[in-house]
């Protein structure tokens, strides 16, 4: 595998990876609500933040591509 060369696209590549897998550890929590007894404003509030998060991602890649 060729290693990136371009530091600008090494950082958008962290960055939205590290984002992605933060959205993927917390989906776990919707399978494990009743469990952590999350109550619906908790459940309401994780879901904003995957909203946040997701447009995070096409935000930093956007910015990342237009400074390129």
């Amino acid at each position: 595998m060729k290693p990136l060369t371009n530091s600008y696209e090494y950082f958008k590549t962290i960055i939205t990876e590290s984002m992605i897998i933060f959205n993927t550890i917390t989906f776990l929590i919707y399978a494990y609500r009743v469990e952590l007894s999350l109550t619906l404003e908790n459940s309401i509030s994780l879901g904003w933040i995957h909203i946040f998060t997701s447009t995070s991602i096409l935000a930093i890649s956007f910015i990342f591509d237009f400074i390129q």
